[in-house]
């Protein structure tokens, strides 16, 4: 299974950015930065870190978000927090509603491209 440190160390050393010059971008110091792509540490908490993460690597915050968040048991995506914040209950009951009606993996991300499909179409 691929972990969130071993899939950013890939991507930063593919594009060919340094470790200083990355954690530099983000705030941290560059031996936490280690420790996270050597899997010694969690991947980051703060969404924030991660979002930075993904536009320096260029990739997509949900996945980097994803791989946080499966990385750690019984630990959801660390920017969950500020979409329940956002959408309130709301939130919770698109969840719900997905369990409650059994839908597969496929289904939902069928679902997602439909919404996606929504906001693109938009004016």
């Amino acid at each position: 299974m691929k972990t969130f440190g071993s899939h950013i160390r890939k991507i930063r050393q593919d594009k060919k950015l340094g470790l200083r010059e990355v954690a530099t971008f983000l705030g941290i110091a560059p031996s936490y930065l280690s420790d996270i792509e050597k899997d010694r540490r969690n991947p980051p908490r703060n969404p924030e870190v991660i979002r930075k993460l993904a536009q320096i690597l260029g990739e997509k915050s949900d996945y980097l978000m994803n791989l946080a968040g499966n990385q750690q048991v019984n630990k959801i995506p660390p920017d969950m927090a500020e979409v329940f914040s956002e959408y309130g209950n709301g939130a919770g009951a698109l969840l719900r509603t997905i369990k409650r009606k059994g839908l597969s993996k496929d289904q939902v991300r069928k679902l997602i491209e439909k919404i996606d499909e929504i906001e693109d179409n938009e004016p």
